[in-house]
């Protein structure tokens, strides 16, 4: 398990979160994460995994080659 930081951006409010979870792997979080946010007015933006490197992002979506 590795734990990823997920920043959630609020589109009502000028507002990010970060929720911290802990998955086997960054599609997994990205789905966790997507369960605690209020899908109509939040938005996942980045993912970053536990050495902080970004897996995910809101324009580039998955970034497979930082992932190892």
């Amino acid at each position: 398990m590795e734990t990823f930081t997920v920043i959630v951006k609020n589109s009502y409010a000028d507002k990010n979160r970060n929720i911290k979870v802990q998955c086997e792997d960054m599609w997994l979080a990205h789905k966790a994460a997507t369960l605690q946010t209020h899908q109509l007015k939040e938005e996942i933006i980045s993912i970053k995994d536990s050495r902080n490197q970004e897996v995910y992002n809101l324009t580039k979506g998955f970034i497979f080659e930082e992932y190892k």
